[in-house]
């Protein structure tokens, strides 16, 4: 059988032991560039020269690639670098040629479209774009997403690299995903009720709070939910930090508050009197949900989580002498020196995360007045 190849890549030996790498057939009607580059990888594993890399191509073409063999001259072919060339000439046809980066300008985020389905369209486009900025990129992709609270967020922190936006993006798309089927679910639950009763969003008027028991049965008080993760900030703190995340869900309907309830207390998350926020026990249940699906990781209580905080002070107190912050002088006569505390700070990341935990040593100012006990302040923070 005649081939393109010259005699000394006809006559090389196979390695012992060689095996045809297992990939897809080429068959003329895709990128040739694809299949090049797959063929390649897989023969570096196999530690094969130049003369088998040649043969072994043919192994691969199926179809029309097959018949492209007859219009190569018999003999012409002296290197695997003239079969890559000829190949990647005849098929450039098919050849998926890049769109410039400037195309990613025209990517917006749809009405109604989610975003999770915008990441994934938006990936689609960066893989078809040629000489990719990754410091334009998160400039663009806030551009194009919607208003709202994940736009927000990246405004007040922007990301420091491409990656952390991505990373941010998917957190924000699984969060926005689990509260979609979470007020599907209630929905749900909702429409299988026989007494259903009209959504509100707004805390009765005072006048208008039941003041019968059988009202006030309508619908049972809450029970705590067992078992609760420990946590190092109050859930009211949390709530806030859930809100500007868009990932916490106000229900919809308000509790039945009896006159017995004590009126001064009001609650953010029913929109209501009768308990504080830091009580409420479905404010507690939803913060529960989200630390247990992973969410919130950063406001869990770990045994012995701040043991290693012993040595900030001496740490913090070495740097202030290192860096002669003050100077040692004898206390004046009829002047009292105030005293001073530790403050332990944590310092976090704009995604919420603690990044180290950090001692102050601040003085209580409030020991004296300002132009008559001193004139100068300083701080070792």
């Amino acid at each position: 059988m005649a081939a393109p190849f010259s005699p000394s890549i006809m006559d090389a030996p196979l390695p012992r032991d060689f095996r045809l790498p297992a990939i897809k057939a080429y068959t003329g009607t895709s990128d040739p560039r694809v299949h090049m580059t797959r063929y390649k990888v897989a023969m570096v594993m196999t530690g094969a020269g130049d003369a088998i890399m040649c043969r072994a191509f043919l192994t691969t073409l199926d179809g029309t690639a097959q018949d492209w063999l007859n219009t190569i001259p018999d003999g012409s072919i002296q290197n695997f670098a003239e079969l890559s060339k000829h190949f990647l000439t005849y098929f450039s046809r098919h050849i998926q040629h890049k769109k410039p980066f400037s195309h990613l300008y025209g990517v917006k985020q749809d009405i109604d479209e989610s975003l999770r389905n915008f990441l994934s369209k938006w990936k689609t486009e960066v893989n078809n774009v040629c000489d990719f900025d990754s410091k334009a990129a998160i400039l663009m992709f806030i551009q194009a997403l919607r208003s709202g609270n994940f736009h927000r967020q990246l405004n007040t922190h922007p990301p420091h690299s491409y990656e952390e936006l991505m990373r941010i993006a998917n957190r924000y798309a699984e969060a926005e995903e689990a509260d979609r089927k979470k007020k599907d679910e209630e929905e749900g639950r909702r429409s299988e009720r026989p007494d259903k009763v009209g959504p509100t969003n707004h805390a009765p008027h005072p006048n208008q709070l039941s003041t019968t028991k059988e009202k006030v049965q309508e619908r049972p008080r809450l029970t705590p939910p067992r078992h609760l993760t420990p946590l190092t900030h109050p859930v009211s703190v949390i709530l806030n930090h859930a809100e500007e995340m868009g990932m916490v869900h106000f229900p919809s309907e308000c509790m039945a508050v009896s006159t017995c309830e004590d009126q001064t207390k009001y609650c953010r998350f029913h929109q209501q009197v009768g308990h504080d926020t830091d009580e409420c026990h479905a404010l507690k249940g939803q913060v529960e949900e989200l630390v247990r699906s992973e969410y919130f990781t950063q406001f869990i209580k770990y045994p012995g989580q701040y043991q290693h905080q012993q040595g900030l002070p001496e740490e913090e107190m070495t740097a202030l002498e290192d860096n002669q912050t003050w100077d040692l002088v004898h206390l004046l006569t009829r002047k009292v020196a105030i005293s001073c505390k530790w403050v332990y700070l944590a310092k976090t990341n704009p995604d919420g995360f603690v990044a180290r935990l950090k001692a102050s040593l601040v003085a209580k100012g409030y020991a004296q007045t300002y132009g008559v006990d001193y004139t100068k302040t300083f701080c070792g923070c």
